[in-house]
């Protein structure tokens, strides 16, 4: 019986200082994080590009499960149309956020981004799809948000634009006019 609780003790002692080691470690990816972020910043003002672009993705790959870095990474690479790489970034924040309840705002952004990367991309059909998926969350969503909505509307008018259908093109483009 001595052993048993000596042993329960040691665990005891284990799991304590497993937990203190957990809380150092989230502290010091943080603290990285927040030194790329700033990196990343200075760098990005400077339009030095490839070196911004090594710290996002850097603090992207810190944690691949944290939804803003992933934007955050993303937003950058369609700035510098680098835009299998922004795909990448935006897949990876759609589908972390598609299993997350109550992130259909986030959801949605991933999927009008998306949209807007395949238009530049001229493949627009991929634009479409994206952007139709972007309103139909949009306009599920409770309370309606209409700017969100609006830019919808902006991003399928554009897509119909560059298809040429320009009567389409306007219909949407009135449509988010209306809504703002």
């Amino acid at each position: 019986q001595e052993q048993t609780a000596t042993e329960e003790r040691e665990l005891d002692r284990r799991a304590r200082k497993l937990e203190k080691n957990k809380a150092l470690a989230q502290r010091a990816l943080t603290d990285i994080a927040q030194d790329c972020y700033s990196r990343f910043e200075i760098f990005r003002m400077q339009h030095r590009n490839d070196s911004a672009a090594y710290y996002v993705d850097l603090r992207a790959g810190l944690d691949t499960a944290n939804i803003a870095w992933q934007s955050d990474a993303g937003e950058f690479h369609v700035y510098v149309a680098a835009y299998d790489e922004a795909i990448g970034y935006f897949r990876r924040a759609l589908l972390l956020s598609s299993r997350i309840a109550g992130m259909e705002r986030a959801v949605a952004e991933c999927y009008n981004n998306l949209g807007s990367i395949y238009g530049y991309k001229a493949d627009y059909e991929q634009a479409m799809a994206c952007h139709q998926q972007a309103l139909q969350i949009r306009q599920d969503m409770q309370p309606t948000d209409t700017l969100a909505l609006a830019d919808s509307y902006y991003g399928i008018g554009g897509v119909f634009r560059s298809l040429g259908d320009y009567p389409k093109a306007l219909e949407n483009m009135q449509h988010a006019l209306r809504l703002m």
